[in-house]
């Protein structure tokens, strides 16, 4: 009886409506069961039967709990309501913390990291990392092998190789073997991208003022009619790319033999003097030498070629493809030619 009044007190409304109807039902058979005993009828006791067996299949289908389990019902409820709550706060939490730890983050990574580097603070890392007087600042635009993007850096040779003090955001240094760095390849054409590349040196800072001379010279192109930037790298072997404008300093500093590899190159329609003379007017075009020095090799190319052991034909076929290549002017193969007749 104590179930059924709990039920009613604490039960839901599916609870109350059963134990009602229950209640209705028992009434029910009842009544049914007292006039088949009065008029001795076995449809009235049928109908008692039939209504005892529903109100017995009502009972067992419902569940009671004691006082203390009804009133206690609603307390895991809310512990676990308060538990869920919690959960979800702390989930918002750690969201909220994430989303802070990103900002900082990227606040970092905005931040110019060449603004950690100042005059002194450079003296110190030479100290530190003993670097050379001898010493050249270049750009490096790319070495996968060492993971460096567009990064600049100190270089200068010692009886270990040649040696790289790398500026990242944590300063770093590096070293080549000397048998490895002995050939410097270019590479034309590569693609630039104005808008994002050395993104650290659009904003002033002690580096960004030391290195902006060695950022790379870029040249318009287009491909299928749509306007786009390029650059030329020169590589310190095995995969150290610079920019153009610091290809000098490593020439310089290394005097390595420069590997050209294109389809000129490759040509078996040039000579070895007209080959030279193209790879000099690469080092030309991207600053790598004045025009003073060009003049000045370009005319050891020419007295070379003049004193060869070959025809005057052959000889002839060489300064007219000089010529045409923009090599050398027309005064110069004239000269040249009276060079030779005269040596000859």
């Amino acid at each position: 009886m104590d179930k059924i009044i709990n039920g009613l007190r604490y039960g839901n409304r599916k609870t109350k409506s059963y134990i009602i109807i229950t209640f209705l039902l028992l009434a029910g058979a009842s009544g049914c069961a007292v006039m088949a005993v009065i008029k001795k009828s076995p449809l009235w006791g049928m109908s008692a039967v039939f209504l005892g067996l529903a109100v017995v299949v009502i009972v067992q289908s419902l569940r009671f709990q004691k006082t203390g389990e009804v009133a206690g019902k609603e307390k895991p409820d809310k512990e676990r309501s308060n538990r869920d709550q919690g959960n979800r706060e702390k989930k918002v939490r750690n969201a909220e913390e994430e989303e802070t730890d990103k900002e900082i983050e990227q606040e970092d990574e905005r931040e110019n990291y060449l603004n950690q580097y100042t005059k002194d603070s450079v003296k110190k890392l030479f100290v530190k990392y003993k670097v050379n007087k001898d010493h050249r600042p270049i750009m490096v635009d790319l070495c996968q092998s060492e993971k460096v993007r567009q990064c600049p850096a100190y270089i200068w040779t010692d009886k270990h190789g040649l040696n790289l003090l790398i500026m990242e955001r944590i300063p770093r240094k590096t070293v080549i073997p000397d048998a490895k760095a002995t050939k410097v390849f270019y590479e034309k054409g590569v693609v630039a991208y104005p808008k994002s590349d050395y993104e650290a040196f659009t904003s002033p800072s002690f580096l960004g003022m030391a290195f902006g001379a060695f950022l790379p010279t870029l040249y318009e192109d287009s491909i299928n009619g749509r306007s786009i930037f390029r650059k030329n790298l020169y590589t310190i072997a095995p995969d150290i790319k610079v920019t153009n404008t610091s290809a000098k300093a490593v020439f310089d500093l290394l005097q390595p033999e420069f590997v050209v590899e294109d389809r000129v190159m490759d040509s078996d329609l040039y000579s070895p003097y007209f080959k030279s003379a193209y790879k000099l007017n690469i080092l030309l075009r991207d600053g790598v030498i004045q025009i003073n020095e060009y003049k000045q090799k370009v005319k050891e190319v020419l007295e070379s070629l003049a004193d060869a052991n070959i025809s005057l034909e052959e000889f002839h076929k060489n300064m007219e493809q000089l010529v045409k290549g923009r090599m050398i002017t027309e005064e110069y193969a004239d000269y040249y030619m009276e060079y030779r007749l005269k040596r000859k």
